[in-house]
């Protein structure tokens, strides 16, 4: 008897058939009678808790999608300060850059110096009890150091000049280096040519 079909009713009609049967149960006598009402019960029941189910469901979609969108909010913005971020870094490795490739054209006398293989480091000693930065296409000739901290050889805020065409520019020198280090105090090697071909957001 389970599998009767009562699709093909309408409401009005579906009601009347239950009413029918309660009729028909109280007929029949007080068993019967509580036998519907019983199975009345249970499929109301049932209703009840499979509407709650389905209630239930639906919350649970409706929180992982808001959770699904909050994340990729976050991320969107997570995102956004990392570009801002790498924005500001190489904004301030260009702008170093620029200043390197303006000196280098000044000591030489013409622009257009090549600036493939030259760099501008902060280096800091493994134990961080040293900070230096070096200018230049290498150690020695060409190079340029500022002693930030100094050592036992060399007072801080010292120069030293790998290459002496850079001497006469000693202040200029100096300060670009001291600049290099307020920038990036923790440490960085920056490839001139590679910072001056970067395009960053203004």
């Amino acid at each position: 008897m389970d599998d009767l079909d009562f699709s093909e009713l309408n409401d009005d009609q579906l009601e009347a058939l239950f009413r029918a049967v309660c009729a028909e149960a109280i007929r029949r006598g007080p068993a019967v009678a509580a036998a519907v009402r019983q199975a009345g019960f249970d499929a109301t029941e049932q209703a009840r808790v499979a509407n709650e189910a389905a209630e239930r469901e639906a919350e649970r979609i409706r929180m992982e999608e808001e959770r699904r969108v909050a994340e990729q909010a976050a991320a969107r913005v997570r995102d956004a300060a990392a570009t801002a971020r790498q924005d500001t870094i190489w904004g301030r490795k260009k702008a170093l850059a620029e200043r390197v490739r303006a000196l280098y054209h000044i000591v030489a006398g013409y622009d257009g110096w090549d600036m493939k293989g030259c760099e501008l480091q902060v280096w800091k000693s493994g134990v961080g009890s040293e900070t230096r930065v070096f200018l230049g296409k290498g150690y020695g000739k060409g190079h340029v150091t500022l002693f930030v901290t100094g050592n036992k050889r060399q007072p801080p805020g010292s120069l030293e000049f790998g290459d002496r065409d850079f001497k006469p520019h000693a202040d200029a020198v100096k300060q670009l280096l001291a600049d290099a280090y307020a920038a990036f105090p923790a440490g960085t090697k920056i490839d001139i040519h590679m910072a001056l071909s970067v395009e960053v957001s203004p």
